[in-house]
């Protein structure tokens, strides 16, 4: 039955998310998962490949809204003069991290503070590189939109 598998799926991950809070990923074993989710060590591993494939899915909507933050940047929209001076702007960006925040803090907790040990214990350099790369490519659509823009800087 698909439900009762959806079921199972969603208690190894609730579980999985609670204990990596608790103790950090790095310390949390797939054999403590099962005894906690009451879900057999070999039957987990019929929905997950490893552990760090449950962390991927724990973080998967914070993570799609990462990249959409990212995505949404460099919209044409923003490619403006006047958008460092907006306070629509500025306001805008503002309730959208709140928001981020409100709806994801145990995610950002587990990501931020308890992910050593994952492949996401290097989240936080990769995506501020990503976000650098973004925001290079945002002062190129700027200098195209208006070529008098001073674009030489470190």
């Amino acid at each position: 039955m698909q439900v009762q598998k959806d079921n199972i799926r969603s208690k190894i991950l609730k579980i999985a998310e609670e204990e990596f809070l608790k103790k950090g990923f790095k310390s949390v074993s797939m054999r403590e998962i099962s005894a906690k989710s009451d879900v057999g060590l070999s039957n987990i591993y019929n929905y997950f490949r490893n552990k760090n494939e449950i962390l991927e899915e724990v973080l998967a909507p914070l993570l799609a809204a990462f990249n959409q933050l990212l995505e949404d940047h460099n919209q044409s929209k923003y490619i403006d003069k006047d958008i460092f001076t907006s306070e629509e702007y500025q306001l805008e960006h503002a309730e959208t991290f709140v928001q981020l925040i409100l709806k994801f803090k145990k995610e950002l907790k587990l990501l931020l503070f308890h992910a050593h040990g994952s492949s996401y214990e290097n989240f936080w350099d990769e995506f501020t590189d990503r976000h650098t790369e973004t925001g290079f490519k945002y002062i190129q659509k700027m200098k195209e939109k208006y070529p008098q823009v001073n674009t030489n800087f470190s």
